[in-house]
């Protein structure tokens, strides 16, 4: 028979305590993973990149046709609590995906702002050529429209200009760059 020193116990208690914490954190990462809301939008690195199901958002849409099409360069800015992500697109490929941070503040800013559209007619183009557009949209938390404007900017006189609405989230991106033609 083999008997065991007082050392020896209090090692094994640790062992057996530092087993324990080690399942119970365990336990709690698989009911967090088990909770979390599936319907998030992730990159294909598996960062998260867009608002989760549930979220109103604010869309804005520039739509370049001012120059030859392989040097448009129109965009999409997604704005929800938290991110404002912002895709560049050029010739029908996306040139850029950037997503940043923003605070509450600028968000509720950026709701309260592009909410103030609703009931405003959209212009269609008339026929003319070669002017550019913007849109704003707004979703509820169930993805249906608040808020859907479209301004065309050629040929139709005077028309709202939409950008407004999201000018300070814009401006945390590098425009210049990120819509940039390497002509």
């Amino acid at each position: 028979m083999t008997t065991e020193t007082s050392g020896q116990r209090v090692s094994r208690r640790r062992i057996v305590g530092i087993v324990a914490a080690a399942a119970v954190v365990v336990v709690a990462v698989v009911a967090i993973l088990a909770l979390r809301d599936t319907g998030e939008s992730t990159d294909h690195g598996g960062g998260w990149i867009g608002p989760i199901d549930g979220d109103p958002q604010v869309i804005y849409e520039y739509h370049d046709a001012s120059v030859a099409p392989e040097y448009h360069r129109s965009y999409t800015l997604t704005v929800w609590e938290g991110s404002a992500r912002l895709v560049v697109h050029s010739y029908g490929d996306n040139i850029h995906d950037v997503t940043v941070p923003i605070d509450d503040a600028m968000w509720q800013q950026t709701l309260d702002d592009a909410l103030d559209y609703s009931g405003t007619d959209s212009v269609e183009n008339d026929g003319c050529t070669g002017g550019t557009a913007d849109e704003i949209t707004v979703l509820d938390g169930n993805d249906e429209e608040v808020v859907h404007v479209f301004m065309d900017h050629c040929g139709s006189g005077e028309t709202v200009y939409i950008r407004s609405a999201v000018s300070s989230v814009l401006g945390l991106f590098d425009l210049a760059t990120l819509t940039a033609t390497d002509a």
